[in-house]
């Protein structure tokens, strides 16, 4: 059995645009196809839409694919899907004046809400199509978030919640290729904890997981929100850079550092002190995945050797340069 609890929302084109009247409900609907299902009447419409949206599990699809089939029985201009627990606040089509607002609930969990919106109001009973639509939506919307996370979870290191080596395999190549295509500016950040061996031996292999967590929280917090953050190594870190030249991934590199070398890790009673050494290469033109990676390294083996709790951008490096 599910549970949708309902919440209508809706200004009426008849007053002052403030003026919202509310309608709360508890609906329970049984699964399609169940014998004493309560939409039977509607049987028919139901199955078309329920085979139409359990065609796929990626999220954006299956709104896209519903908000035709609800567009087949009556007129929206947009649906909008928000989840606050999983930060998702997805449109399909435009906003309009007007909306009507459910908020989907499980016997077990919250679906999210879902808004249908267009520039009339709604009849009472296209209201009534659209509870009856929500039936056969809320166990692919379940299903597809469940998809999402495992998905998620795949492409996660465990330890830091960083990208792990899975994705990041996949994301280079994309990415690499798109700049390439469109001639865009990427760097990659490789980043190494200085001497994070002596720090295992010293305090422990638990302290060593703390400083991981640590420093993979400040290169989460110096990174934009467009920059891709993987794990690659025991501690070794990589950082994409789209849209990203000399001059911005050097300064994000310089952000990072200072952030971690002022960060203390507290573990047992003992205060760690930490810093990194990053070594930079930004993309040209004839560069491939492994080209500008081994760039990166022998960038980050001089700031190593240099002395520590540096940056190094292969453009600097003699040997890199291109003639």
């Amino acid at each position: 059995m599910l549970h949708l609890d309902l919440f209508f929302e809706a200004t009426n084109g008849n007053c002052p645009k403030s003026t919202q009247f509310h309608r709360p409900w508890r609906f329970q609907f049984r699964c399609v196809g169940s014998s004493d299902s309560k939409i039977s009447p509607n049987a028919d419409l139901l199955l078309r839409v329920s085979t139409s949206v359990q065609t796929t599990l990626d999220l954006n699809h299956l709104l896209e694919l519903f908000y035709k089939q609800v567009n087949a029985i009556l007129s929206v201009s947009g649906i909008v899907y928000s989840n606050e627990v999983k930060n998702l606040n997805l449109t399909i089509g435009t906003l309009g004046e007007h909306s009507c607002d459910y908020n989907l609930v499980t016997h077990k969990d919250l679906v999210g809400d879902l808004q249908f919106t267009r520039d009339k109001d709604f009849t009472k009973t296209e209201l009534e199509h659209i509870e009856l639509l929500l039936s056969v939506i809320i166990c692919p919307i379940r299903n597809a978030l469940l998809y999402r996370d495992a998905i998620e979870t795949a492409l996660k290191d465990p330890l830091t919640g960083t990208g792990n080596r899975v994705a990041m395999d996949s994301t280079l190549e994309r990415e690499l290729a798109l700049a390439k295509r469109h001639e865009l500016p990427l760097s990659i950040m490789l980043i190494d904890i200085d001497k994070f061996k002596q720090i295992n031996d010293k305090y422990g292999h638990v302290s060593g997981d703390r400083v991981l967590q640590s420093v993979a929280h400040g290169i989460v917090h110096s990174a934009r929100e467009t920059d891709s953050i993987f794990r690659y190594g025991g501690e070794e870190f990589i950082v994409l850079l789209n849209k990203t030249n000399y001059l911005g991934s050097t300064t994000i590199a310089e952000r990072m550092r200072h952030y971690i070398e002022q960060t203390r890790t507290y573990c047992s009673g003992e205060t760690i002190a930490t810093s990194v050494s990053i070594g930079i290469a930004t993309l040209r033109p004839n560069d491939d995945l492994s080209s500008i990676f081994h760039r990166a390294d022998n960038a980050l083996y001089t700031a190593k050797d240099s002395g520590r709790n540096k940056v190094i951008h292969s453009d600097s490096l003699s040997e890199d340069n291109p003639a």
